[in-house]
């Protein structure tokens, strides 16, 4: 079956936890779901850049070699003696110490960096280094610069502030127009979560409106002309899609 989703998320409740679209199939949502279990803030993956938390400690599963330790060290040691420098400079022009920084990682170490910090926990930050081993390991033969680091910072910054989520729908077949309204706690709609971990809301909603994981195996749905509309007509259609779907549950208990 092929459905197509609508552009019109909208979240369940206060919390947002859970967030769905209506699709061309009235029966059908695509759904969303924020996995607050997920990982603690953590990345896997070694097609990720290596990866290090304020403090020197890696942070994840991301690409790691002895190289990628020892210009982490040398970038938090370059900062902590740049940041006394510049306060240091009382009576003379400071030079700010991460522009002076990030020169002499480019310099000294070919290895550009880029920053997620956490939208929930204060302070919560992670660098992410460019360096030559894992510009190898990916296939890059030169450092374009921190541009590179775009999407790893914006997949660091969801885990970091639990942006985190499941993809999938939900479906009820007793659903046959799209005229009442959709409550995803009634339990004619069961909802399916296809796949989890994808990293910030936008990603999530588009691969759950495409059905990329998955999508649900229902019967046809008739499609009746529009001229069909004779007094009592939509009525009854609503009242034998309610029997059928009766009959359905009756038999799911047998």
């Amino acid at each position: 079956m092929s459905i197509t989703t609508n552009d019109d998320w909208t979240w369940v409740g206060d919390s947002y936890e859970t967030a769905f679209a209506t699709t061309s199939d009235p029966r059908v949502v695509a759904v969303i779901e924020r996995e607050n279990e997920w990982g603690g803030g953590r990345i896997d993956g070694d097609a990720y850049a290596p990866a290090f938390y304020g403090d020197a400690v890696t942070a994840g599963s991301t690409f790691m070699d002895d190289e990628s330790a020892r210009i982490a060290s040398a970038y938090y040691n370059a900062r902590s003696y740049f940041v006394n420098w510049h306060y240091r400079r009382e009576n003379r022009k400071r030079l700010d110490y991460e522009t002076v920084t990030r020169r002499y990682m480019r310099i000294f170490h070919d290895t550009t960096f880029a920053k997620a910090r956490s939208s929930i926990e204060q302070g919560l930050e992670v660098v992410i280094f460019n360096t030559p081993t894992f510009r190898a390991h990916v296939g890059l033969t030169e450092d374009p610069g921190e541009s590179t680091l775009t999407g790893e910072v914006h997949d660091w910054t969801a885990a970091l502030g639990g942006d985190v989520f499941g993809v999938g729908f939900a479906t009820n077949e007793s659903r046959v127009i799209d005229e009442d309204e959709i409550d995803l706690t009634d339990a004619n709609w069961v909802t399916a979560i296809e796949c989890g971990g994808y990293l910030g809301e936008d990603s999530a909603k588009e691969s759950a409106a495409k059905f990329e994981d998955g999508e649900p195996e229902l019967p046809q749905l008739l499609d009746f002309p529009p001229d069909l509309d004779e007094p009592g007509f939509r009525e009854h259609t609503d009242l034998m899609a309610e029997a059928s779907a009766v009959i359905a549950t009756e038999r799911k208990d047998d």
